[in-house]
């Protein structure tokens, strides 16, 4: 039996995909990205504010009577909580920077600065990576490597066939 083009292409681009993603979510391959969003003011459940500083809140876990809230810290009944979140991706870091020619190739305007990390991820983490604050790379398995602090250095790149399950995005270290 004879196969088209069109179901060829469809096998090669399940495969493809199948193949990556399970490198994005293998110890050997794929490593963690603990994203960082940037911080929120959350209401202490310590303390109330009042126009003359912050006053102990019934049934609050730490009674204080005068000064700032041992709970939050603060003088205004808010404190930052800043909200964090692992995902999966493959991590390509830069040992002399990356081959401008070729990344240039795949999208125009793409501009690559040397010493970054490339980032491929699962495209259901586009909005995640987008609204990072900056993130820290770090495998679990690994002793030597530790953490290393990283910020978006560019646009998240659809990538692979069909462009439709991966995108790819440069960082640089912080």
């Amino acid at each position: 039996m004879r196969k088209n083009i069109r179901q060829i292409f469809e096998k090669c681009k399940e495969e493809y995909d199948k193949i990556n993603v399970e490198l994005i979510e293998s110890n050997e391959f794929g490593s963690n990205f603990k994203i960082y969003y940037p911080p929120k003011l959350v209401e202490c459940t310590n303390c109330l504010p009042t126009q003359y500083g912050v006053v102990h809140r019934s049934g609050g876990p730490m009674p204080f009577t005068l000064g700032d809230c041992p709970w939050c810290g603060s003088d205004s009944g808010k404190k930052e909580h800043e909200h964090t979140e692992t995902v999966r991706a493959k991590i390509y870091p830069s040992t002399g920077g990356f081959a401008r020619n070729f990344y240039s190739k795949i999208h125009q305007s793409l501009e690559v600065v040397d010493g970054e990390f490339l980032g491929i991820f699962l495209l259901s983490d586009i909005e995640k990576i987008r609204s990072a604050n900056y993130a820290v790379v770090y495998d679990k398995t690994s002793t030597t490597t530790g953490e290393i602090k990283v910020t978006l250095a560019s646009e998240p790149i659809p990538h692979g066939i069909g462009r439709d399950k991966f995108f790819f995005c440069f960082w640089k270290r912080t």
